[in-house]
């Protein structure tokens, strides 16, 4: 089984048993780490309580095991002496960040939360108890000109990726370490293809696999792309309808679309989000708000990143990666058939371009 079908299956289970059975596990791989000689440690019994009830018991609990470096028998689990203390360390060092990656203070909601929760209006839900939005400089505009005076906004705009808190906050919710184990798995099996076939012609880097890999969990796992709302009233299908100019629906944002809904013919609102505290939180959007925050997860990454603006209505990241004394800019583009390709920002593109706002944050 593979580590991403491992979470995935392990992460079904309730939240108090994946705490307590990555903390059981978590202890085993320490006490192990701790004297690897000692094989009495190394084998489990499947009769004891805490190993029955508190790994077992769940679903992928025994493969947590097995991927960790046991092997089952009809009794117990046993750790062979020839298991690697670096697997065991690397296995042990990705559950608990992935743990704590899907288990922030924003996901443990008691029963009383929730019950308030729901009786909150859809588009206010993901305002509550929000971060303070960032305070970027005062912006004294110098020029008259329409087109210049929209270079200074969006150059302003781009300083929020710098709030040290906020990429903080936006770094805590990357699975880091699975993603860069994932990246060294991706590279090894390119660098074997390219053994296999000396024609391909290979120049790639950890940081290459490690973008595709943040690219494939921000939109797989994290973000939603919305381009008509669900109906809140009966779950039916809508279609954009016009933008509101009602002041309940304008907090936070002064752009909020009024979906209608096909069946019901009731409205349902889908506030455009710029504020990142707030996209964190509802972590959907077209491509204004993917490219928005995903510039944020790469700047949490500490990579050199930028805004590309383009008067022609679309908006997409490029990552600049330092190799052989030169910069590669690989630039994500989200669009309504894509929702995430990578290409060099250099390549040729058929449809026509008009003026392009580059936009960096370094």
């Amino acid at each position: 089984m593979g580590l991403d079908n491992l979470l995935e299956k392990l992460g079904r289970n309730s939240p108090d048993a994946i705490n307590e059975a990555v903390r059981v596990i978590s202890k085993i791989a320490e006490n192990i780490l701790k004297d690897p000689k000692n094989m009495k440690i190394r084998t489990l019994q499947k009769s004891n309580a805490a190993i029955s009830n508190k790994i077992l018991a769940l679903e992928g609990g025994a493969d947590c095991l097995t991927m960790l470096g046991f092997q089952e028998t009809a009794t117990s689990f046993t750790m062979p002496s020839s298991t690697s203390i670096e697997s065991i360390t690397e296995f042990k060092e990705i559950l608990v960040s992935w743990k704590n990656s899907i288990f922030t203070n924003d996901n443990v909601i008691s029963q009383e939360d929730k019950k308030a929760k729901n009786e909150i209006a859809p588009h206010e839900e993901s305002t509550k108890d929000v971060i303070k939005p960032v305070v970027l400089p005062p912006l004294e505009l110098m020029y008259s000109n329409p087109f210049l005076r929209r270079m200074e906004v969006h150059a302003n705009d781009v300083l929020q990726y710098e709030d040290e808190k906020l990429r903080a906050r936006c770094r805590k919710l990357i699975p880091v370490t699975l993603l860069e184990f994932n990246s060294q798995e991706r590279l090894r099996a390119v660098q074997k293809l390219a053994k296999k076939d000396q024609s391909l012609d290979v120049d790639v880097s950890v940081q290459d696999m490690l973008i595709l890999e943040l690219l494939s969990w921000f939109k797989n796992d994290f973000f939603t792309w919305v381009d008509c709302m669900e109906c809140e009233h009966c779950g039916g299908e809508t279609a954009f309808s016009h933008m509101s100019t009602d002041p309940k629906h304008l907090v936070y944002t002064e752009r909020v679309e009024l979906h209608r809904c096909k069946s019901c013919r009731q409205f349902t609102p889908f506030p455009r989000y710029s504020d990142l505290n707030i996209l964190l939180e509802t972590r959907k959007g077209r491509c204004g708000e993917w490219a928005n925050t995903f510039t944020l997860c790469c700047r949490a990454m500490n990579w050199d990143a930028r805004l590309v603006v383009e008067e022609n209505d679309h908006v997409w990241t490029e990552v600049g990666n330092i190799r052989q004394n030169s910069v590669n800019h690989h630039g994500i583009t989200q669009c309504r058939n894509s929702k995430g390709r990578i290409s060099d920002s250099n390549s040729s593109r058929k449809d026509s371009l008009g003026y392009m706002f580059m936009n960096f944050s370094t």
